[in-house]
This record gives C-alpha cells, sequence and structure tokens, in this order.
C-alpha cells in the first residue's frame, strides 16, 4: 500500500495568510480614504440645505439676513439673524458634526457667509449669501472674507 498524505504544508497555508493579510491592509487604506470622502459630501449636502433654508429666510425677513457675528456656530443667535433660524442651525450642526468641527458663520443684512472644515483635511466647504458654493484651502475662518461676509 501506497501512503499518501492529503493537505497542506505549513509552508502552503502560511503563504496563503501573508496574501490574505495584504490584500485586507490594501482594502482597508481604501475604505479610509472612502470615508472621509463621504464625510466630505456630507458637509457639502448639509451646507447646501443651509443654503436654500437661508434664502428662504432672506425672503420672508424683508431681504435680509440680520446681524450676527461669531466665531463659531451654530451659537445662540439673537433673534433676527438667519443664523437663528432652527433648520439652519440644524444643517451646519449636521455638517459639524459629519466634518471637522471646526465652522464659521457670519451676517450683516445682505451678507451672510457658514464655513465648515473637512474632516481629517485642513480645506474646508463655504456657502454665502451670492449663491457662492466652494471648497477653500485652510480653515472656516479664513474662507470668510472679513466684514462683507462673503465665502473668499
Amino acid at each position: 500500500m501506497k501512503n499518501i498524505n492529503k493537505g497542506f504544508t505549513l509552508i502552503e497555508l502560511l503563504v496563503v495568510v501573508a496574501i490574505i493579510g495584504i490584500i485586507t491592509s490594501v482594502g482597508m487604506s481604501f475604505l479610509g480614504d472612502a470615508r472621509n470622502r463621504g464625510s466630505d459630501v456630507g458637509v457639502k449636502t448639509n451646507l447646501e440645505g443651509a443654503k436654500k433654508q437661508a434664502e428662504l429666510y432672506y425672503l420672508n425677513n424683508n431681504n435680509t439676513y440680520g446681524t450676527f457675528v461669531a466665531a463659531s456656530c451654530p451659537a445662540t443667535a439673537t433673534a433676527g439673524s438667519v443664523f437663528n433660524d432652527s433648520i439652519v442651525v440644524r444643517a451646519i450642526a449636521k455638517a459639524a458634526s459629519v466634518g471637522g468641527n471646526t465652522t464659521r458663520c457670519a451676517a450683516s443684512g445682505q451678507d451672510y457667509a457658514a464655513a465648515v472644515s473637512y474632516k481629517g483635511s485642513s480645506s474646508s466647504w463655504c456657502v454665502d449669501g451670492q449663491g457662492v458654493s466652494k471648497q477653500y484651502a485652510g480653515t472656516p475662518t479664513a474662507a470668510v472674507n472679513g466684514s462683507t461676509y462673503r465665502c473668499n
């Protein structure tokens, strides 16, 4: 009788485990990038919603965004400001929670701007009362332009 061993050797099993480990590590790096891109889309989408609600606020409040200046938002705003509107505040809060949590909001009469940083990035997304929606390199504070309260 012949003695035939059927099965894998230890070397063959170690090679297979190593290959699976390499494939998994490559896949996980792509997953991390996809997760950050998803967060960026969440910031953009929520700020677009805030921008649309801000336009409605403007039309319903004698063509003004009110006055509000803060280092960050949403914060407790005085009555009569676009950043006192509950839908705008929730949209910015959601954008901040999926993004980098750094925000900047300001409004004065005919102008307003809101910016939120991206997660894991040095960029931010900004929307304003002139219809601008765009990405900026840097912090949200740098995206909101001085006393005109527009995205740079």
